[in-house]
């Protein structure tokens, strides 16, 4: 049986994200261009909306991708997405993926998040929820895919940056494994459905030839 673990961190709800603590005195180094495969970053810690703690070490060894959008670029991403999460489904892949999707909420003020982001919660939590019947209506197991949710909501800029990002005008997409970037595509790539999920079996293969 084909194990995917998915936990999916949604673009629209969460808690403040931040990148571990600088040395003293010292200001964190953030590069001057978007990350390129083969491009390294540091460990990032999040508090989730629920109040769920974690950091991106805790999955060494799994495929982390990391996506990143505002309030509009949101929705065209989500919908590829959701199409690339019933492809994998049909596939025989057995990996650990966690999926971090970052939304760009540089701009919110501090005193609008207690507003915000309970109705953002809500909003994706019916996103959710219609992603998840849409999986039982094909007779596929929604958990199987996706057991657990972060959602990231990037009010200091910080997982920005730490990707060479500006804001998240235009979604972006990175696949990465153990902090190195694997493969990056935007809403400019062509045909980025597949490409996404061809990487995703490439990494998948490499890792059965390299248990054999």
């Amino acid at each position: 049986m084909k194990t995917i673990h998915i936990f999916i961190v949604t673009s629209f709800l969460a808690a403040l994200a931040a990148a571990p603590a600088p040395a003293s005195g010292e200001e964190p180094q953030y590069p001057e261009k978007r990350l390129v495969a083969g491009d390294t970053f540091p460990v990032l810690e999040f508090e989730d909306i629920h109040g769920n703690t974690g950091s991106s070490a805790d999955y060494q060894g799994w495929i982390t991708v990391f996506t990143f959008a505002d309030r509009k670029s949101s929705k065209p991403l989500m919908d590829w997405m959701d199409r690339a999460w019933m492809k994998l489904s049909e596939t025989d892949i057995d990996l650990n993926i966690v999926f971090f999707n970052v939304a760009d909420l540089i701009n919110l003020p501090k005193s609008l998040r207690g507003v915000v982001f309970p109705f953002l919660r809500i909003l994706n939590d019916r996103s959710m929820n219609k992603l998840r019947k849409s999986y039982e209506k094909q007779g596929k197991d929604f958990d199987s895919v996706a057991q657990a949710m972060h959602f990231i909501p990037d009010v200091t800029g910080t997982f920005l940056k730490t990707f060479g990002l500006s804001n998240g005008k235009k979604y972006q997409c990175f696949v990465t494994v153990d902090h190195r970037v694997v493969a990056v595509t935007d809403e400019s790539t062509p045909d980025i459905e597949n490409k996404f999920v061809e990487t995703i079996k490439i990494l998948s293969a490499s890792k059965k030839a390299g248990n054999n």
